[in-house]
């Protein structure tokens, strides 16, 4: 089950969105998209978000939210998850818990740093991480083995983990408009590379 929030023009209060996390969690939706839904004033979300425990693709982009509540760890399910064009400063740490995620979009987003927890987004295919303002990526991005696509264009990124080497999967890697001398060497490891 899909909801669709509101109609083109009506935007959400934080009570609204409250009630309306209240009512998916008790149908069971499985699919929440609240693209520019929200009115300016929510720049956080309901720790009630927690509950949304069967869904499995959650659109937040393009609204003005800073914060995610640490319960947007409880989403197990959740293999799809859109923030991207919001406020967002940093990731709660409980962010790593999405074990499930495949997709994730943090792009236009005001990132300086990810949890280190991240490194546990083990399913994680799509990242991106681009139009940020990331000086560093985590070592513990080497763990997510299954990544296939990385943007990480226009940050302020000056050096790439050297585990970078460990992300086999990875198909694409975007890197453009950083402050990069150099790439490691352990990039030479990443054979199924097509896009750099």
């Amino acid at each position: 089950m899909s909801i669709f929030a509101g109609t083109d023009t009506e935007k959400l209060g934080l009570i609204q969105v409250a009630s309306l996390i209240e009512s998916s969690a008790k149908k069971g939706t499985t699919e929440l998209n609240l693209r520019g839904k929200l009115v300016d004033q929510v720049e956080w979300l309901p720790v009630s978000l927690g509950k949304l425990q069967d869904v499995t693709e959650l659109d937040l982009s393009e609204n003005r939210i800073m914060a995610l509540p640490p319960t947007i760890g409880s989403l197990r399910y959740l293999t799809k998850l859109d923030l991207h064009s919001n406020q967002l400063i940093n990731l709660p740490d409980t962010f790593g818990e999405l074990s499930s995620l495949i997709d994730l979009d943090l792009h236009a987003n005001q990132l300086k740093s990810l949890p280190t927890s991240f490194g546990n987004l083990t399913s994680l295919a799509n990242l991106d991480l681009s139009s940020n303002l990331l000086k560093v990526l985590p070592d513990c991005l080497g763990k997510l083995k299954n990544l296939r696509r990385l943007i990480a264009e226009t940050n302020e990124l000056e050096e790439l983990p050297y585990t970078i080497g460990s992300c086999t999967s990875l198909v694409e890697l975007r890197l453009d408009f950083n402050q990069l001398k150099a790439l490691p060497e352990a990039i030479g490891k990443l054979e199924n590379l097509e896009i750099l």
